[in-house]
């Protein structure tokens, strides 16, 4: 328990001293156009990687997120990033073998009530924190790694949470902390709309 609420914090930290970095304190707010499908939504962060959606599935409420609404879900999509077809925003591969690095989920609402509810909901499931970067409310926290699962996440221990809602849409994102949070920076500088 102790690790966990360490490696939490070392999250936070990083994502303060990132939000304070120059340029990156603008107030803004997260705006995806509630005529995308949550495949749209996904297709429009990751723009270059070539190898997407290339194992992702479509979500129902049969397979959605711990604690996420089933009340109003309008579809959803999952898109699993391995090591070698992950492509970080300065253009780098990870090149970290088939290890499954990151989960990126998006899930569509009838509603932002039942959205809403959806985020509070898997926010209490994983026990994440509210937090505010780069001016966005979102969810965080760690997650530890079962042993059975340490070989398909290339034995890492934990693997760090962010959870965002924008309107009928509720994106999960849960990888290595580096690679989440790279996603995470993806979706702001998307979606992310400067307030006057």
């Amino acid at each position: 328990m102790k690790s966990k609420k360490f490696l939490f914090g070392v999250v936070v930290v990083l994502l303060l001293v990132t939000s304070v970095l120059p340029g990156c304190n603008k107030e803004q707010q997260l705006v995806i156009p509630s005529s995308l499908s949550p495949y749209e939504v996904v297709e429009e962060i990751f723009p270059k990687n070539p190898f997407r959606f290339i194992v992702g599935t479509s979500l129902d409420t049969t397979n959605l997120p711990k604690g996420a609404c089933k009340e109003g879900f309008d579809g959803g999509y999952s898109e699993p990033f391995f090591g070698v077809w992950y492509i970080k925003r300065d253009g780098r591969p990870i090149n970290q073998s088939m290890a499954l690095i990151l989960d990126f989920e998006v899930l569509k609402y009838q509603g932002t009530e039942f959205a809403q509810r959806s985020y509070d909901g898997i926010g209490e499931a994983y026990e994440l924190q509210n937090l505010t970067y780069r001016n966005i409310a979102l969810k965080a926290g760690v997650e530890p790694v079962s042993e059975e699962d340490a070989e398909i996440v290339g034995g890492v221990s934990n693997v760090s949470w962010y959870l965002i809602q924008s309107g009928c849409f509720v994106i999960c994102i849960d990888g290595h902390d580096d690679v989440a949070q790279d996603a995470l920076d993806r979706t702001i500088d998307t979606f992310g709309v400067e307030m006057r």
